[in-house]
């Protein structure tokens, strides 16, 4: 069964009573709590849905970034390394680290 099937009726009716369904989320709890807004918006119809990420990776495209940008806060402190990731900057990583010489 789905998110929608499990817990869209009784979303929907706080959403009626005038309750927003916040989602929260640290690091990789924070990437499933911003999947989980964009599916009870997308696929469930809660409009008042919202999502509050601390330290999320990234996991969504530049476009689907700017069309949930309205409900989906994500809050990063300073130079923390996983919101900052990106694949292309893990994998030269992964590259340089296998390439060092350790005995040296």
């Amino acid at each position: 069964r789905s998110l929608c099937d499990e817990f869209g009726a009784i979303l929907s009716d706080f959403e009626a009573k005038g309750y927003d369904v916040v989602v929260v989320g640290h690091s990789l709890g924070a990437a499933t709590a911003a999947a989980t807004a964009i599916r009870l918006r997308k696929s469930c119809g809660l409009r008042r849905a919202r999502c509050a990420c601390f330290a999320p990776p990234p996991v969504v495209d530049a476009v689907l970034a700017q069309e949930s940008a309205s409900y989906i806060v994500s809050v990063v402190h300073d130079d923390d390394f996983i919101p900052r990731s990106q694949v292309a900057s893990l994998l030269r990583l992964f590259t340089e680290l296998s390439a060092y010489d350790w005995a040296a």
